[in-house]
């Protein structure tokens, strides 16, 4: 596997094997020695580190943007955050960091940072904005995918995209994605809400406990697995066996001796199995 760093070649090596052969990590460089893993017989899968090509249509800046080379490593910080400036729009930057660059009519990588810097207040020992590590977490964003940027095929029709207002449109997408993850914390927040006043309000019964439990539940407890946060001992699960084997009758509520934090829980996937009922 040859290729450029952060590209998912050792994780494609794990795919193939079915299991974690290789270590991986979402940053470039993770791979620093050659290891060979023996696939078949004749067959050998090699994991190299990341190669950078020499390739005079990408610099180092496109290479820092594309993900290619660490971020944490890089000493010129102003040249990938000009090509940011340049392909995103600074509405975006506005509504992702809470931060007003309506005063510049032409923005760059010295404006966004120092701007950013003062808003998160980071400064250096001199008392000036903190460009740099301003640089390196919004350039982490963007290879990450929270700043998105789309590049149309050279051979796109123009006349074929749709003409409207993109910073309008923009604004009012990311307005909406607000909103609706504001409605998704508020409607997890009246859930757990709901469920924790019903704990706290009612106490599990053994009827409860035993429509929690099914067959296979109950198999799993004598076989001296955890279920539910209940597992039974070594003797409670041969005095079961021993019950079954005679032919007497089974009472499983005895043997759940349940502490408060037990039932609560039991409880509470009692509610949430009958609340998906509804």
């Amino acid at each position: 596997m040859v290729g450029y760093p952060n590209v998912g070649k050792s994780s494609v090596i794990n795919a193939i094997c079915n299991k974690k052969l290789v270590g991986v990590a979402a940053r470039p460089g993770k791979t620093k020695h050659f290891q060979t893993i023996p696939l078949e017989k004749y067959l050998l899968l090699c994991d190299c580190p990341g190669l950078i090509f020499p390739n005079a249509s990408s610099s180092r800046a496109e290479m820092v943007c594309n993900g290619v080379l660490p971020i944490d490593n890089i000493k010129d910080y102003l040249s990938p955050m000009d090509l940011l400036a340049e392909r995103i729009p600074k509405i975006v930057f506005e509504k992702l960091y809470g931060i007003n660059l309506q005063e510049f009519k032409i923005i760059d990588a010295s404006t966004v940072l120092s701007t950013y810097s003062q808003k998160r207040g980071f400064m250096t020992g001199r008392g000036l904005p903190d460009e740099a590590k301003a640089s390196k977490l919004m350039l982490k964003d963007f290879v990450n995918g929270k700043i998105l940027y789309v590049k149309l095929p050279p051979t796109y029709q123009g006349e074929a995209i749709w003409q409207s207002n993109p910073l309008e449109d923009l604004e009012n997408l990311i307005h909406q994605q607000q909103q609706n993850q504001h409605q998704i914390n508020d409607d997890a927040n009246i859930d757990n809400q709901f469920e924790n006043q019903l704990i706290q309000e009612k106490k599990i019964t053994n009827e409860e406990i035993l429509e929690i439990f099914t067959q296979e539940n109950l198999a799993q407890l004598m076989e001296g697995k955890k279920v539910h946060g209940i597992k039974l001992t070594k003797e409670q699960r041969r005095e079961i066996k021993h019950n079954f084997q005679r032919g007497d009758p089974i009472d499983i509520k005895k043997y759940l001796n349940l502490q408060q934090n037990q039932k609560e829980t039991l409880y509470k996937t009692y509610i949430q199995g009958k609340r998906g009922q509804i």
